[in-house]
């Protein structure tokens, strides 16, 4: 998805270029081509593609309807002045039959077959694999019952509390991390005030109009994910917008430049030195967050042979139809590599996501044993990675220690069935029902 977002821009400038006065063969060819590959690289990127074209038509149609042509607003007011005047001594009926027929002449270039291509190939595509289907379920009963599973804002705080994160430290978190997008947010902001004040700039550039409202809305929808103001949005990887939120922002930069080092501009050459120190500090921020410190403690993504060997054994041996739970291990992500993505869908289920967490201390906080916690029988595979990620990198965390895996060795509810020295396999009998009963 990362390389789609290099491709965004180039496809909204060959879109700018089949549009109106600008509508180009070659360019079109190229916008099409394009077009027709998006849904199969990624469905996100398509979606966004999608919602982009369609605020597209409606920002036309609201300019025509307001007598604002897009594309050459000039020529359009001298026309519309031109139609009023022959207008005056014309029938009620010839009058809104001119009006149909000059609304109908300029939507004629509005890219609503661009639309409707885009909406039936991603439609066909993301039905097609069953994989999605429970994405779109998901999203219709949040809808529909008003609630989520989700809660954004809540899951941030609460990994921050756990990290001890608060005050100081979070805004020199937060500048680390994404201090040059809010560099470009705050420049896109400026722009607007810019833009408004210039009633001139209005007239002659409104792509840059349409552009600020397509990154107006990313931010909106994004921060409606963001605070659950809309349930299951999480279902289409709504997150991702963020990175949506920016990728038009250095536009509107170039355009605060521009304009603030006008010649008729107070102090504009001083402008070019404020706007180096600017490029050189939204670099450094960037550096920042898209290198991590070579002296920074973090997990290796990597497993060992042992690991794998466990995770063998487990799908050699296990009872079909008994989900599993893992610290930071998921069993579903050593079974696609040891009998593939399918085969596992058969044997462990279709979705990862019914593989869940064992509960933070293995829920000793809550019942002195782990059975108490489960209805049915779990299956858990703990390595050494997971034995030693909260002992050591992320011992600030706190979600495990020495002590609970020491009370998960003399668990009654709980049985060791593999070992090798590096990964151990566990059988928990759920009792909670039974528990209930009591």
């Amino acid at each position: 998805m990362d390389g789609l977002n290099y491709i965004f821009p180039l496809q909204f400038f060959l879109f700018f270029k089949t549009l109106g006065n600008r509508n180009i063969f070659q360019y079109k060819i190229l916008f099409l081509v394009i077009l027709l590959l998006y849904p199969f690289f990624h469905p996100i990127t398509s979606l966004y593609l999608i919602v982009c074209i369609g605020i597209t038509i409606i920002y036309m149609s609201y300019s025509i309807l307001n007598i604002n042509k897009f594309f050459n607003p000039k020529k359009h007011i001298k026309e519309m002045k031109t139609k009023n005047i022959l207008s005056v001594s014309s029938k009620p009926y010839q009058l809104i039959k001119e009006k149909i027929l000059f609304i109908y002449d300029q939507m004629k270039h509005a890219p609503t077959y661009y639309l409707i291509l885009e909406i039936v190939i991603f439609s066909y595509w993301v039905l097609l694999f069953g994989f999605f289907h429970k994405n779109i379920r998901n999203m219709y009963y949040s809808l529909v019952r008003g609630s989520s599973n989700s809660n954004t804002i809540g899951s941030m705080q609460n990994t921050l509390d756990k990290i001890g994160v608060t005050g100081a430290d979070f805004i020199e978190l937060l500048v680390k991390m994404e201090g040059a997008n809010l560099l470009f947010i705050g420049l896109f902001i400026i722009s607007l005030f810019i833009y408004i004040k210039s009633k001139d700039v209005q007239q002659k550039d409104p792509y840059l109009i349409l552009l600020a409202i397509i990154t107006g809305i990313t931010a909106v929808i994004y921060a409606v994910y963001l605070f659950g103001i809309v349930p299951g949005l999480e279902n289409i990887n709504a997150e991702r917008l963020k990175t949506y939120i920016t990728i038009f922002t250095p536009i509107f930069a170039g355009f605060v430049f521009l304009y603030l080092t006008m010649p008729k501009k107070k102090f504009y050459k001083s402008m070019f030195f404020l706007f180096g120190i600017i490029v050189l500090t939204a670099s450094m921020l960037s550096i920042f967050s898209l290198y991590n410190s070579p002296y920074i403690m973090q997990p290796t993504p990597s497993v060992t042979q042992m690991d794998m060997e466990g995770a063998e054994w487990f799908t050699n041996y296990h009872k079909e139809g008994t989900l599993t739970v893992h610290i930071i291990s998921p069993m579903p992500r050593f079974a696609d590599a040891i009998m593939g993505e399918s085969e596992r869908r058969d044997t462990l289920g279709f979705s990862r996501s019914i593989h869940k967490n064992v509960p933070d201390h293995f829920n000793y906080n809550v019942n002195n044993r782990l059975g108490k916690t489960y209805i049915d029988d779990k299956y858990m595979m703990i390595t050494m990675f997971d034995r030693r990620i909260y002992e050591s990198v992320w011992k600030n965390i706190g979600r495990f220690d020495k002590h609970d895996f020491k009370v998960l060795n003399n668990d009654s509810t709980v049985t060791r069935i593999y070992s090798n020295s590096q990964s151990n396999l566990y059988h928990i009998s759920g009792i909670q029902l039974n528990q209930n009963t009591e």
